[in-house]
C-alpha cells in the first residue's frame, strides 16, 4: 500500500472523528500513521494534538460554548473537533504562534470540504485570540 502525504491537522481530525464514533484513540492514531507519509515532527505534532484535545475536551467545549452563539450540541461534529483542535493549539501548544494556529486550522476546514464552516471557525478562533 502506497503512503500518501497529508496535512497533520486533517489527519488529527480523522482520528478524533473515529474516537467520537466509538474508536480507540491509540488504534485510530496507529492506523492513520501507517497509511500516511508523515515526518517525525508532523507525527509528534499530530499525536500531541489528538491526545491533548481528548484530555482537555470538557474545557475546550466550555470555551466554545462561551464564544459561540450556536449551542455545542448543534455544531456539526467535524466543525466542533476542528474548533477544539484550534483552541488547544492556542491555549496549550506554545510552539505554535496564535495566528498560524488560526490560519492553519481554517485551511484544514477548507481542505476537508467544509468551506462554509471556515468563516465560523475563523470567527471563534479570532475572538478567542482577542
Amino acid at each position: 500500500m502506497e503512503k500518501k502525504k497529508t496535512n497533520a491537522r486533517a489527519l488529527a481530525l480523522e482520528v478524533l472523528s473515529r474516537c467520537e464514533s466509538g474508536g480507540y484513540s491509540n488504534i485510530a492514531l496507529d492506523t492513520v500513521i501507517k497509511r500516511n507519509d508523515l515526518s517525525p515532527a508532523d507525527r509528534g505534532f499530530m499525536t500531541a494534538l489528538i491526545y491533548g484535545v481528548i484530555e482537555r475536551k470538557i474545557t475546550l467545549d466550555y470555551i466554545i460554548s462561551a464564544l459561540s452563539s450556536i449551542p455545542n450540541s448543534k455544531i456539526e461534529r467535524d466543525t466542533r473537533n476542528i474548533l477544539r483542535m484550534g483552541l488547544y493549539q492556542l491555549i496549550y501548544m506554545n510552539s505554535v504562534p496564535d495566528m498560524a494556529a488560526a490560519n492553519e486550522t481554517v485551511e484544514a476546514v477548507k481542505q476537508l470540504g467544509c468551506g462554509k464552516a471556515s468563516g465560523y471557525v475563523n470567527g471563534i478562533l479570532r475572538s478567542f485570540i482577542r
